[in-house]
């Protein structure tokens, strides 16, 4: 997200901009607030379900061994399924926390 800035080659570009910079500013930290407020919401509605996750690679979340994507792109970090896993892969991951936008969980295998 972003507060509006001219465009140049855009028709818009050529109006004068009629909303003050601290109008501007307070818009996009309201719709931030709203956006995380949105996604705390949806995030926590995952925790404790089993979802299906699609392995990409390895995790840098400490922790946890995989990464990957549930079929709503939400990312995920996967504890378990080292050595039987592999990026490719599908698998039920149990989803215990959500930080940010990342749902944390371990492998049912």
């Amino acid at each position: 997200m972003f507060s509006y800035s001219p465009r140049p080659g855009t028709p818009a570009n050529e109006l004068p901009d009629s909303v003050p910079l601290e109008t501007k500013k307070r818009r996009l930290q309201e719709i931030i607030a709203l956006q995380s407020r949105l996604t705390a919401e949806q995030g926590l509605a995952f925790i404790g379900k089993n979802i299906e996750v699609l392995i990409e690679g390895r995790s840098s979340k400490p922790g946890y061994v995989f990464k990957g994507r549930n079929p709503q792109y939400w990312s995920a970090n996967i504890q378990g399924g080292e050595g039987i896993l592999k990026a490719g892969d599908t698998v039920k991951v149990q989803v215990e926390n959500v930080s940010g936008h990342s749902l944390n969980g371990t492998a049912v295998l």
